[in-house]
């Protein structure tokens, strides 16, 4: 099967056409998974198959192809948030490449205030595919501690499963009603939010045969670390260490390992910096061919048409922030602020400790679109 994909089939009773998701969904319910071990040996088979993705034609056939359909952008939700902001990025470049393409943006839960960020008139929510502490089961699988054997090692694998073929159905149904022949999924395949969800976009992509551009912001293991490291290794302790709390289960871990990121010579893995870059190469072993950095980065051209105005308004909006309720803005010694037990209010931070400072005259205004973290590169904005 190629992207072209198979005909659907009729049926023998009533005549009609059956759709490629009921297909695949009998396809997948026929495979019988009742253990961590099915799926594990389910997963295996499915990365010795060649992939079904395929393109007989030439990079003009493709984009062709690509225009004539639609891209699926994919995430848990779309708000006011570093991903939807760069997810518009990704948009306005893929309709640079294809003026005609229907871009679809589809998540969990598309908040209402994401309304201005998103230049796309296609949108849809499918609640099961929201992440993190609104996924069901982000507690059974990363705080709960599982014991082989037990009953809710054994109940969560049927939980699992189920929801994965509920997403399938959900999710596959859209791709094929709406045409869509390319996956842009963001953080779906890095950051275990919804381990349900990345297991579905797996699925389909390998049954309809669609490549996929995996675009990864953040992996669990950045700024995470098994226990053993952290004992034995003197690794530190960090935010995502609980990602690694059932890291011991190797039947049930190894389906995180090979699924953040899922590898296949189908799917574009995408970074931001250069260690993730490295370690997916070298530690995770794909192809180089397969990775590729895109940094996150500010769009300079939607700031340079601001009257004089309408910048010392929005300065001053900052200090009265840096004032916090005060008349005048202080700045504070960095020196005296390392290791300060502050509350979370936002202070303006210097050489030296300076007061009444004249903060909407005296400023150079760096944007930053991310937190100020290694991982983030944000050196490509100083550049």
């Amino acid at each position: 099967m190629n992207m072209k994909m198979k005909k659907t089939k009729k049926s023998s009773v009533t005549g009609k056409k059956t759709s490629r998701i009921t297909q695949i969904l009998t396809e997948l319910k026929d495979e019988r998974i009742k253990t961590w071990f099915d799926l594990g040996l389910f997963i295996d088979r499915l990365r010795e198959t060649p992939p079904r993705a395929s393109f007989p034609g030439d990079l003009n056939d493709f984009k062709n192809h690509i225009e004539a359909g639609g891209i699926g952008l994919i995430s848990f939700y779309f708000s006011i948030d570093g991903i939807t902001v760069e997810a518009n990025k990704y948009t306005r470049v893929l309709k640079n490449i294809y003026p005609e393409v229907k871009i679809h943006y589809i998540a969990g839960e598309i908040h209402p205030e994401a309304s201005d960020l998103i230049e796309a008139s296609f949108t849809k929510e499918i609640k099961e595919m929201d992440g993190f502490d609104n996924w069901p089961l982000y507690n059974k699988f990363f705080k709960d501690k599982l014991e082989r054997g037990s009953e809710s090692y054994n109940q969560l694998i049927g939980e699992f499963w189920e929801e994965v073929l509920v997403i399938v159905a959900k999710l596959g149904s859209y791709i094929e009603d709406n045409n869509i022949n390319l996956l842009y999924i963001i953080n779906v395949c890095s950051n275990p939010g919804n381990v349900s969800l990345a297991l579905a976009v797996v699925l389909i992509s390998e049954y309809f045969g669609l490549p996929v551009i995996n675009n990864n912001h953040d992996f669990y293991w950045e700024g995470g670390n098994r226990k053993v490291g952290i004992g034995k290794h003197g690794a530190k302790p960090g935010p995502r260490d609980f990602f690694f709390t059932n890291s011991k289960v190797g039947e049930f871990f190894s389906i995180i390992e090979v699924l953040y990121p899922w590898e296949r010579r189908s799917w574009m893995t995408v970074n931001i910096n250069r260690l993730q870059y490295f370690k997916t190469i070298q530690t995770n072993g794909h192809n180089p061919a397969n990775v590729e950095q895109i940094g996150t980065a500010i769009d300079y051209r939607s700031h340079l048409n601001i009257s004089k105005r309408s910048m010392i308004r929005t300065f001053r909006q900052v200090a009265s922030i840096f004032a916090n309720k005060k008349e005048s803005v202080t700045v504070h010694a960095v020196s005296r602020n390392l290791k300060s037990d502050r509350s979370l209010q936002p202070i303006l931070l210097g050489h030296i400790t300076k007061h009444h400072f004249d903060f909407v005259n005296n400023n150079i205004v760096f944007l930053q679109p991310t937190r100020v973290i290694s991982r983030k590169s944000i050196e490509l904005n100083f550049k």
